[in-house]
């Protein structure tokens, strides 16, 4: 399982910002969970992390969905993503 590169570019990504150690762009691999991707992202940092995720996923029309989540639910870190989901990690 890798993640689709084309011409040096990364095509099927997750993006993960916020109160990580390594914000950015990640390989999507299906299946891939909220907690893959925050480990991916080196982890959570900083002292005063608000426990709340905003995850913006693109819908089939090209609209954005914007869903708001506890980051101390065990339930938000086995979310399932799709590629292109951005993931904000409130500080």
């Amino acid at each position: 399982m890798f993640a689709n590169v084309r011409n040096g570019k990364l095509e099927d990504f997750v993006t993960v910002e916020g109160s990580v150690a390594q914000p950015g762009d990640f390989g999507f691999i299906e299946g891939m969970t909220i907690g893959q991707a925050i480990d991916l992202a080196g982890g959570l940092v900083g002292k005063h992390i608000n426990n709340e995720i905003n995850l913006s996923r693109i819908q089939i029309d090209g609209f954005y969905e914007v869903i708001r989540m506890n980051l101390s639910n065990e339930k938000t870190l086995d979310f399932k993503l799709s590629q292109l989901d951005n993931i904000f990690i409130k500080s």
